[in-house]
């Protein structure tokens, strides 16, 4: 007999967005790949060009250290574009069933204190409690602040902070610093 967690699908698989995910979902990328295709054959074919005609050139005349320096920089340059392409960009989750059923729920009674315990996140003991019906914003307490938050119809949750909805990857993506 399997157990729960063997049947568990993981969540990057049920991720309804406009991504490709890899290595089982540790890397996302864009469903686009044209773009992605097409720098790293610039960055290479430029290398490849500069080594064929202009390294052997430089190299007597400069120092014979330029072919060393040029591949240690092509090196860190595909390194550097081959982590930002295949690193999560902060994609938050979207909300899962028995969540959009609670935040309905509470939206549609103003009152965050819906009874269920199981539903409950650590996020509502700040919540401010009073809402009108049909509010798709609230203010949560951070420290001394009160704070608007938003909810995305998409995501279908209330994002946090210095969050906002992506058009071209169809998620909501919290912004850094």
């Amino acid at each position: 007999m399997q157990d729960n967690q063997s049947l568990r699908i993981p969540y990057y698989r049920l991720h309804p967005g406009r991504n490709r995910f890899c290595c089982h979902g540790r890397g996302v990328f864009s469903r686009d790949m044209c773009i992605f295709t097409i720098t790293l054959l610039l960055i290479i074919s430029v290398t490849v060009l500069f080594f064929a005609f202009d390294c052997r050139f430089l190299t007597p005349i400069l120092t014979p250290a330029v072919p060393i320096l040029a591949a240690i920089q092509f090196l860190y340059v595909v390194t550097a574009f081959l982590r930002t392409a295949f690193t999560d960009p902060g994609i938050i989750p979207r909300a899962t069933r028995p969540e959009v059923e609670w935040t309905e729920l509470s939206i549609s009674t103003g009152d965050v204190s819906v009874n269920d315990s199981n539903n409950k996140s650590e996020h509502d003991v700040n919540a401010v409690r009073t809402y009108p019906p049909g509010a798709r914003t609230r203010q949560i307490l951070i420290g001394d602040h009160l704070v608007k938050i938003n909810y995305c119809h998409s995501c279908r949750i209330f994002r946090p902070p210095r969050a906002s909805h992506c058009s071209s990857c169809d998620n909501c993506v919290g912004k850094s610093l």
